[in-house]
């Protein structure tokens, strides 16, 4: 059996919604691979958070408090990442955030999504250009020891946690009302453009620190934004 044929059965392993077979196949690779059997792990691990949060009642949400709540949050980082950069080297984004905000809340929406992406994308390479300057050797040896993890394991690992929190917002989306619905479709539309980005400039130069930054960052939103709407 394949990795990829294995990892796309975890779920399923998971929920014992396999055939004695095909459970049987499965564990059997599990038994020699590392990679998948850490997948089934940290999905598992996923799984049982996911069950503890069902034995809570979730309070009926106020899309309108919620999105103001983000918004603030995301101005105020917005503010201190912008006070960072030198005037001479503005750009865009910082232009962006200084802005004052006056969406609609489907606007507002996409316009969140593009602001959390670009300031993640703002803190992970100003903390990267921090951890190279001041790291000890040891440090930066365990550093770029990670990033020799080749590129489709790494997306295959974050693939499978992706799609657990896609599927539970499936779940959710048929009790939400139009503009949440076009609210959530503008954000994702946005980080996954931001994702697309990045891997085809990691496929023009697979070495790229910038851009394995940027893929980091906007699959970290993605999976923040999952779980956000996965409990509304």
């Amino acid at each position: 059996m394949e990795c990829r044929n294995c990892q796309a059965l975890l779920s399923e392993l998971i929920d014992g919604a396999l055939s004695a077979e095909e459970e049987a196949r499965v564990e059997a690779h599990l038994a020699v691979c590392a990679l998948c059997a850490q997948v089934r792990e940290e999905l598992s691990n996923i799984v049982l958070a996911a069950r503890d949060c069902h034995a809570y009642p979730l309070a009926t949400p106020n899309e309108r408090l919620i999105w103001q709540r983000i918004r603030s949050s995301l101005l105020d980082e917005g503010s201190r990442a912008a006070a960072t950069q030198s005037s001479a080297r503005a750009s865009w984004w910082t232009r962006l955030l200084d802005k004052r905000w006056e969406f609609s809340l489907p606007q507002l929406g996409a316009a969140i999504a593009a602001v959390v992406v670009a300031v993640s994308l703002i803190t992970a390479l100003s903390l990267n250009a921090l951890q190279r300057s001041t790291a000890p050797s040891g440090a930066a040896a365990k550093v770029a020891a990670e990033r020799t993890l080749p590129i489709d394991d790494y997306l295959r690992q974050q693939q499978v946690a992706i799609e657990y929190w896609q599927q539970r917002v499936n779940e959710r989306r048929v009790r939400w009302n139009p503009k949440m619905r076009e609210a959530f479709d503008r954000n994702m539309r946005v980080i996954d453009q931001a994702v697309q980005d990045s891997l085809r400039e990691l496929e023009r130069n697979p070495h790229d620190e910038v851009s394995e930054e940027m893929l980091n960052a906007a699959l970290r939103e993605k999976m923040e934004l999952l779980k956000e709407f996965s409990e509304l």
